[in-house]
């Protein structure tokens, strides 16, 4: 049997607890390095306690907004009950272009203490 490599790029992410701003992501070609257009797709980042989930028991869900589509800059809201969670969370991103769902990203979500309360 032959398997095919995962395209998925991993990419870990460091948060101070609280804090809400948006998650940014610009994707890009790999080979050539220039920005992918997304201006007719769409994205969804998944949060979960758990790395690989067998139901959508998901902690949460955020719909991407298209920033710059012919640049592929793409912002994913965080709810504040996520962001106060302290520790580790497991993330995907996944695209729906042209009638295609795919996984991009996936990684670890991790949210530190802070001092403002």
């Amino acid at each position: 049997m032959i398997y095919q490599k995962s395209k998925v790029k991993i990419i870990n992410l460091l948060r101070s607890r609280g804090d809400t701003d948006p998650i940014n992501f610009k994707l890009s070609n790999k080979k050539t390095k220039k920005p992918i257009d997304i201006t007719s797709d769409s994205f969804t980042l998944s949060v979960s306690d758990e790395e690989f989930p067998i139901d959508a028991n998901y902690l949460f869900q955020s719909t991407g907004a298209i920033l710059d589509g012919f640049k592929g800059s793409v912002s994913f809201p965080v709810i504040e009950a996520v962001a106060n969670e302290l520790g580790g969370k497991y993330y995907d991103v996944q695209r729906t272009y042209g009638g295609v769902i795919k996984t991009i990203i996936r990684g670890q979500i991790q949210f530190e203490q802070d001092i403002t309360k």
